[in-house]
């Protein structure tokens, strides 16, 4: 039986402590509706003040949430979230709302650290009864279903929660995964506008990148003027390429962490996007390079791959029931997952995971025979045939997708020098006469190409011996060639 005490203790203290917490709820919502028009620096600024304010609080473990939430969806923005966590973990003994709120964390913060190094995130984890009534575990999802190439599910899972909270201040990363939607299905427009969406939300980066450079991708291929050259492009500069004596035979080229990385025949070279050197390295019979992640490039030798660390390993194979040393490697891709992907004159397309050893055990991808191999934000592979006639598209598992040739001219077919990918999965196709843009597409048949424009390359002497083309972060296009210090910009 309940004591009187008790009982006018409760009279007195329930009511007071449940008008507390609906006082903290209404201030947190305040803080969260302001944090669209001043930022999410000053939404987490605005929530700390609350959380200090009632430490104690059932719904105050929701506001160190969001907190976390902010950190994981825009890396970065919350420099000390670690340490944040550790000290929430010490504080969690005997506040259940404040454990439940860790545990959702735990497991977004698992999924997303193995969804963007490519692993396979544990998606089915966000059907946990923990998430029930979470955005969260939805945007999570639809993370999931656009890595997994289910264009439909990402799509309705990423407006749920946009027309679930259209206000949020969290909800930039749901545009983005609408916007990259529309720009794999080739609609560069709608892809556009889902990236305005995001950057009006919140201009930081996301789990996806930087959304600016998306948005200047997609708005070359939407905006409503034509460009000045070849539709696409304004302007055309040529300058000499400043800083070096000259390329002797440009053999791979790139563009990552907003610089371009250059091999030549024997020199490695950084150059900014205006052609300026600003890096010269040996690099003696390496014929290819792929971002490795982390800061660093792997480089490919005709022998073997240096994964930066200045030592060869090799690579082996198994045919007719005998492990072979492949010794004729012509290009090579790495995904997100650290998996490599090579080429081989004799042995095709092949992949391998980098193990400790010194050697990796190579296992055949597709009967592909090619000059240059590259990889787009899917996990499609490309391979430039060996008479550089076409481009042949593969699947992440080899299976044959898609080959595209450039447009005959004067009933000629062009030989393909090179091939770039952009991050909305554009080829550009760099041939003697022309660059050729197609837009490469999850189509209702599976993927289909369509074409964009062609950028004609008359005979003026920046445009001779052309050989190797990157596209920047901007969608602007860089190229340059053999015997030659042009450096041949368009924007």
């Amino acid at each position: 039986m309940l004591s009187k005490a008790w009982l006018a203790w409760a009279l007195v203290f329930c009511p007071a402590v449940c008008a507390a917490q609906d006082a903290l709820q209404a201030q947190y919502k305040e803080a969260v509706a302001a944090g669209r028009s001043e930022g999410l620096a000053a939404l987490v600024r605005r929530l700390d003040t609350l959380a200090r304010s009632s430490p104690g609080a059932a719904f105050t473990a929701e506001i160190h949430e969001t907190i976390q939430a902010v950190g994981l969806l825009h890396p970065g923005s919350v420099p000390d979230r670690s340490s944040r966590l550790q000290i929430l973990r010490a504080q969690a003994s005997g506040n259940a709302a404040l454990v439940r709120s860790l545990a959702r964390i735990a497991i977004l913060d698992q999924y997303y650290e193995a969804a963007i190094r490519g692993k396979a995130g544990n998606a089915a984890a966000m059907a946990d009864a923990l998430f029930e009534g979470s955005l969260l575990g939805i945007q999570a999802s639809a993370d999931a279903a656009l890595r997994a190439g289910n264009l439909g599910l990402a799509e309705s899972l990423a407006a749920r929660v946009v027309e679930t909270d259209p206000f949020s201040p969290l909800i930039a990363c749901s545009y983005v995964v609408l916007g990259l939607c529309r720009a794999y299905r080739g609609d560069a427009t709608a892809a556009a506008m889902e990236f305005q969406r995001a950057i009006a939300v919140s201009p930081l980066p996301t789990v996806y990148g930087r959304t600016q450079d998306y948005l200047f991708q997609a708005y070359r291929f939407a905006r409503p003027a034509p460009g000045l050259i070849g539709s696409l492009f304004d302007d055309e500069t040529a300058t000499p390429l400043s800083g070096t004596q000259g390329l002797k035979d440009p053999k791979s080229f790139a563009f990552q962490d907003n610089a371009f990385t250059l091999i030549d025949r024997d020199q490695i070279l950084a150059v900014s996007a205006d052609g300026k050197v600003q890096e010269t390295r040996a690099g003696r019979r390496i014929d290819d390079l792929a971002w490795g992640g982390s800061g660093k490039f792997f480089y490919l030798s005709e022998d073997g791959i240096d994964f930066g660390s200045g030592a060869l390993t090799k690579l082996t194979w198994v045919s007719a029931g005998k492990t072979k040393t492949l010794g004729k490697l012509r290009s090579l891709a790495v995904d997100a997952d650290g998996t490599v992907f090579v080429l081989d004159q004799e042995a095709g397309l092949l992949r391998g995971t980098p193990g400790t050893g010194p050697a990796i055990a190579m296992t055949p991808v597709a009967q592909a025979r090619g000059r240059l191999l590259r990889m787009d934000r899917r996990g499609i592979l490309y391979v430039l045939a060996s008479d550089q006639r076409s481009v042949m598209i593969f699947s992440h598992d080899g299976k044959p997708l898609l080959t595209v040739s450039p447009a005959v001219a004067a009933g000629k077919e062009p030989s393909i020098e090179y091939f770039a990918l952009d991050s909305l999965n554009h080829l550009y196709i760099l041939d003697q006469a022309s660059i050729e843009i197609l837009s490469v597409n999850n189509g209702d048949r599976g993927i289909e190409k369509v074409s964009l424009a062609t950028v004609p390359l008359d005979q003026r002497p920046a445009h001779k011996n052309l050989r190797v083309i990157a596209v920047a972060a901007d969608g602007s296009v860089s190229v340059t060639g053999k015997n030659e210090d042009n450096w041949v910009v368009f924007r």
